[in-house]
């Protein structure tokens, strides 16, 4: 079963915790942002060492995927001044 790479994971928490833009729709919550990280490692876990105890698991590559996608503001105004 295929974990969310940790990226997607972090921004998940992210707007999820701290922004409230996604479900639960929290604002600030430091708490509950690192403890759904804390629980995603933890299932992670789990996961590959389930993985690796099947036959030929040895053999199988799992591991954390570290993903950045830089974006550039493009514009002019407050907005973009700030962004930018």
């Amino acid at each position: 079963m295929p974990v969310p790479p940790r990226a997607r994971a972090q921004c998940f928490s992210f707007l999820a915790h701290i922004v409230g833009c996604m479900p639960p729709g929290y604002l600030f919550n430091l708490v509950g942002c690192g403890t759904l990280l804390l629980n995603m490692l933890k299932a992670h876990t789990a996961t590959y060492r389930a993985i690796k105890a099947l036959p030929g698991g040895q053999e199988a590559q799992v591991g954390l995927v570290h993903h950045h996608i830089t974006f550039e503001a493009q514009g002019q105004g407050l907005l973009f001044l700030v962004a930018k």
